[in-house]
This record gives structure tokens, sequence and C-alpha cells, in this order.
């Protein structure tokens, strides 16, 4: 009915491209954990001032509850 070589042959090669897929997710994984870590890195040696004024920000959002929506810069 089916020829076995041939068979074999497309099993092994779905299984090439199985294994080559699994090794480009591994290679994405590990560039995902080195930026990760850069961008880390790069924001603790932010300038202080500029990361605390962003978590007053933060903060002054999350504690105000009725803040109004933005109108598009429509007056009043």
């Amino acid at each position: 009915m089916f020829n076995l070589s041939r068979m074999t042959e497309i099993f092994t090669i779905i299984i090439i491209v199985a294994v080559v897929l699994a090794g480009l997710l591994v290679i994405l994984f590990i560039i995902e954990q080195i930026l990760r870590c850069w961008v880390r890195r790069e924001s603790q040696r932010a300038d202080p001032h500029a990361v605390d004024s962003v978590r007053i920000i933060e903060k002054n959002e999350k504690s105000s509850d009725n803040v109004p929506e933005h109108d598009g810069g429509k007056k009043q």
C-alpha cells in the first residue's frame, strides 16, 4: 500500500524539523533572558531623580480613583 522507505523518510524529515524548531525556541528563550537582565541592569543605572518622579506619578495615578478621562485636549 505505502512504500515503507518513503514513510520512514517523511518521518525522519518531520523529526528533523521538530528538533530544529525546538532548538530555535531554546535560542530565543536564552536571548529573552539576556535582554531581560540587560534591561534590568540599565534601569538600575537610570537617573534616580527620574525614577523617583516616575514612581510618584504612578503612585498618584493609583491613589486617585476619580480621575477624569482625557478629553482629547478640548477646553471646557
